[in-house]
């Protein structure tokens, strides 16, 4: 094979590795990357290259074809870092005060001063190792700068799958993760500018040379100012252009992808690689608008997907791991494994610590700093390309990266694991919460469209004693992985709604956002947790009982020891006017009971619609409502056969229904709610489904339900 049809199948062979063991890493609760670095190493002559004397490798792989695969790698990389410099959010770097400063800084200065000593001993000891160093600086320099690297953005997604971002190690971590990016690359920046100067092989032209380097830093740094202050308020127009018309045009898309490889190609021009050049680029984009959400929705998929599996596998190809063919050389390996960690980990959890975290925490911290994975790749893939690292120094290198990245999970687990992290916010949770007195309702909210709505209907349940509404934002451990935190903005937007609409009707409320693998599960735990007596959950298709009873919501109807509301929104405004539909059966209590609830608000005005036959007798359930006599409650007695005709007709004229679900709502045999499903479909008016649970504190006993008898009975045919 060769040409375009080799690239083609080494591609296809590439994705479907790399996505099969990044699928079977996340499994074992390890980042997707460690699998796809690891597909990578497979691909190439340490696994690959074993079979036949390398001709399986050399087939898939010939060498006439690795140009294009370096190619692509190299723009998926250009890619990715451009990705990441949107991700780096300046705020983070600010208000975090000495710690944040000082522990970022120790980070970055104990494990370049452990790489930069390590490279020296190496280049004493073990020359075989090193290769032929014509500049010892320039190895020095470049092993510190390569320990001294965090994977900012694995860390930012290790953190959100396991809802640490918030906590203050969580925070912390991003915090110095960001800062140690920025240090980090300008120092590669500085090292890549001493790498590509002659003169540092004698000392007799270091002069001249530091003299050529400083030239380079400061091309470098007037560069960094045009961007800021020049590039920078473009971006901002199109910023604006974007908000003006809505979308993102491809004009727009087109010159974002100039003004990238324009950046790219400068830094490359004034000695620096072309990655910090797409890095800054990023970096300098608006924060935290929907014009970056849409850019990166455009970019993500195409570069992590298509394009970053290509450097791994050109990486794997590079990788030698049959170079460390005796137990000193794995001895040496290790070696540089443990060096890294104490350097980063040691550095990190002493400064932590010294500012008043705990051993656990702070070690927590180290562990999370200690990340490295994909970033590391990068720089090792220069310095190879640089001829500052041979083959053995460079597979060692990989090997402590992948290495570093894999022990961060376990590691944290040990620190601080699942079920401690649980216990602890349950404890402190159910404390808060019983601090308000009144009832406590869950809204799991994940549209700005529909948040206020479930918020009103939240108070609606309240009654006359509100107490908090706790609203919830849950994603998907996959909905985080693809841009964690573009999924932060959408949350802090959707839950910036739900407050607005809390202040609006009067009701404290508590914000939350996490990651959940099990959703149903974690709105029940919710409930427990913050004493609620309430859940409601918001539904966007008028049918919905077959569809989603066997989903999230059969989930927290299960499991919930509260009562839960299933709101069916039609284009609900406020809920003014509510009909509550009586079918003279036991299920009609829940539905009575909950607009008993409602009906002491003054503001909304209840009816009861007693559907019967004609002439028929009223039941004693008909007889004696639930809801004590109101001024604000009617009751109407419909005389038909079509009761679903007849609610359907009078839905017209009021704000939201109120039904009750079954008790036997989750067997196949169930008429109640299939009938239900009938008038969900015809109503003309939002519904709220209900279902009572015996546990929660707000539902009264049979004793402490008052038969009343109503003023004045309606009768219609």
């Amino acid at each position: 094979m060769h040409g375009i049809t080799a690239l083609l199948v080494q591609i296809a062979v590439i994705l479907t590795l790399s996505r099969i063991l990044g699928l079977a890493m996340r499994l074992v609760r390890q980042p997707q990357v460690v699998g796809e670095m690891i597909a990578g190493i497979m691909l190439g002559p340490s696994l690959l290259g074993l079979f036949h004397h390398g001709q399986w490798m050399n087939a898939l792989f010939p060498k006439d074809t690795l140009g294009s695969l370096d190619v692509l790698a190299q723009l998926g990389v250009m890619l990715f870092m451009f990705l990441v410099g949107l991700e780096l959010d300046p705020k983070l770097l600010r208000g975090q005060g000495k710690a944040a400063l000082v522990t970022g800084t120790v980070g970055i200065l104990f494990p370049f001063i452990a790489g930069a000593s390590l490279a020296e001993v190496l280049i004493k000891t073990q020359p075989g190792i090193t290769g032929e160093v014509s500049s010892p600086l320039t190895l020095w320099l470049f092993m510190g700068a390569a320990m001294s690297i965090t994977a900012f953005p694995v860390l930012a997604r290790i953190l959100s799958e396991r809802n640490l971002q918030k906590t203050r190690s969580g925070v912390l971590a991003l915090t110095c993760a960001a800062m140690d990016d920025v240090m980090g690359w300008c120092i590669l920046a500085f090292v890549l500018a001493v790498a590509q100067l002659k003169g540092f092989g004698t000392s007799a032209h270091h002069g001249s040379a530091l003299h050529s380097a400083l030239i380079t830093v400061t091309g470098a740094a007037v560069y960094i100012a045009f961007m800021v202050l020049g590039v920078r308020r473009i971006l901002g127009k199109l910023q604006a252009l974007f908000e003006l018309r809505g979308y993102l045009s491809q004009g727009i898309l087109a010159l974002i992808f100039v003004l990238l490889i324009a950046s790219a190609l400068a830094t490359d021009l004034i000695g620096i690689h072309q990655i910090f050049g797409a890095f800054m680029f990023g970096a300098i984009m608006p924060k935290d608008t929907a014009f970056l959400k849409h850019l990166t929705e455009k970019i993500e998929d195409f570069a992590i997907l298509f394009l970053l599996p290509l450097f791994f596998a050109f990486t794997g190809i590079r990788t030698q791991l049959g170079l460390l063919g005796s137990p000193q050389l794995w001895t040496i390996c290790g070696v540089i494994v443990v060096v890294a960690v104490i350097g980063k980990f040691g550095g990190v959890a002493l400064a932590a610590r010294f500012y008043g975290m705990n051993w656990r925490e702070s070690s927590l911290l180290g562990v999370l700093m200690n990340t490295r994975g994909l970033m590391e790749l990068i720089i090792l893939n220069i310095g190879l390309s640089y001829g500052v690292l041979s083959p053995s120094l460079f597979a060692m290198m990989v090997v402590m990266a992948l290495s570093t990245t894999f022990m961060t999970t376990p590691f944290m687990r040990l620190l601080y694991s699942p079920q401690r992290q649980k216990r602890e916010l349950d404890e402190a949770s159910r404390a808060e919460a019983a601090k308000v007195p009144g009832v406590h309702v869950v809204v799991p909210v994940s549209l700005t469209t529909t948040a206020p709505r479930l918020v009103r209907i939240s108070r609606l349940l309240m009654g006359e004693t509100p107490g908090r509404i706790y609203a919830l934002h849950l994603e998907r451990p996959n909905e985080v992985n693809r841009h964690a935190f573009e999924s932060s903005s959408h949350a802090d937007r959707v839950l910036t709604v739900a407050q607005r609409a809390a202040a609006e009707v009067g009701v404290p409320v508590n914000t939350l956002s996490f990651v959940s693998r099990h959703i149903g599960r974690d709105i029940a735990d919710a409930t427990h947790r913050y004493l609620a007596g309430w859940i409601v959950l918001g539904w966007h298709k008028p049918v919905f009982f077959r569809n989603v009873l066997g989903g999230v919501v059969g989930e927290v109807l299960l499991n919930a020891h509260a009562n839960v509301a299933i709101f069916c929104d039609k284009g609900l405004g406020h809920a003014r006017r509510i009909v509550v539909p009586q079918f003279g059966s036991a299920h009609d209590r829940d539905a009575l009971m909950a607009a008993d609830r409602i009906s002491r608000q003054s503001d909304v005005s209840i009816t009861i619609l007693q559907m019967g036959p004609p002439q028929a007798q009223e039941t004693d359930a008909e007889a004696e409502p639930i809801i004590p006599p109101r001024p604000n409650v009617n009751i109407e007695r419909i005389e038909t056969t079509d009761f679903n005709a007849a609610i359907a007709e009078a839905s017209a004229n009021f704000d939201l229904m109120i039904l009750a679900l079954s008790q036997d709502w989750n067997k196949k045999t169930d008429d109640h709610s299939r009938q239900h499903e009938t008038i969900a479909r015809l109503s003309q008016c939002s519904l709220l489904i209900v279902h009572l649970d015996p546990r929660s504190p707000v539902v009264p006993s049979e004793e402490e339900i008052e038969p009343e008898t109503t003023a004045q009975l309606v009768t219609t045919s």
